[in-house]
């Protein structure tokens, strides 16, 4: 089966470098194709010559992860590159869930140039307490305000994975990803939840490692483990593996 890696973050200073082992690293691993993501902690955070140097490797995805302050400017630079992707990462942003008038209006700004918008659900904060449902809530009225975008909820809510299912499965904008979750929550009740999902929602579920966090080697070793129990159908594993990106990103 091919790989469509969700979720490589470029955290490097070089990246052409860091793009070059990457594209001898995946062979390994049967990835095909995989999104590389320009983290906005990158101390060189240059979105243009990111672009320009990503153009090199035609088997990845540009994505952009949002700072702070975001102009149209910045949103245009984005879009004049060709770039299908950003990413919204409330820890990175330093922005709690309880403002949401700030990322209410943020998406306001986002809708309007169709990107596929990336949202990371974890929700670790080392100074703040949400309840359960704080985010849950936020993004559902951000999701229902741009209605023609389309959303990969990052890591599928974790640990709240079947909450996340049940509140968006009937929303066909809406995609969970598994990366990083797959990896941190093995051995754990949450892998019944993922084996559920590999069954029920297999045309709208998406995977990846969070390298370079994540090695390769123990994701994808836990993510075959948990293909095989789910005894789920080569059609249904290849839209999770591989389909379900290629057909998201065609269809821009």
């Amino acid at each position: 089966m091919m790989i469509f890696d969700s979720n490589i973050r470029i955290n490097k200073k070089n990246y052409d470098l860091f793009l070059k082992n990457l594209r001898a690293k995946k062979k390994s691993y049967r990835i095909k194709k995989a999104i590389c993501l320009l983290c906005s902690q990158n101390k060189h955070y240059d979105i243009t010559e990111f672009a320009k140097t990503i153009k090199k490797y035609s088997e990845f995805t540009p994505a952009i992860e949002l700072k702070k302050t975001v102009s149209r400017r910045t949103l245009k630079e984005i879009k004049k590159n060709k770039i299908k992707l950003i990413k919204i990462h409330p820890r990175h942003l330093g922005v709690h869930f309880s403002r949401k008038n700030y990322y209410l209006k943020l998406i306001n700004k986002i809708k309007k140039f169709n990107f596929i918008i990336m949202w990371c659900t974890l929700d670790s904060w080392l100074e703040k307490i949400s309840s359960s449902d704080e985010q849950l809530n936020l993004l559902s009225k951000i999701i229902f305000k741009a209605k023609n975008n389309k959303f990969i909820l990052m890591h599928g809510g974790g640990p709240e994975l079947l909450k996340y299912y049940e509140k968006f499965r009937f929303n066909e904008n809406v995609y969970l990803d598994l990366s990083y979750t797959i990896h941190h929550y093995k051995k754990t009740s949450l892998e019944k939840d993922i084996i559920f999902l590999f069954n029920k929602f297999d045309k709208r579920l998406i995977t990846g490692t969070d390298f370079p966090d994540i090695n390769f080697k123990d994701y994808y070793k836990n993510l075959k483990k948990l293909l095989l129990k789910s005894n789920a159908s080569k059609k249904k594993i290849n839209n999770i593996l591989f389909g379900n990106l290629k057909k998201l990103l065609a269809n821009l």
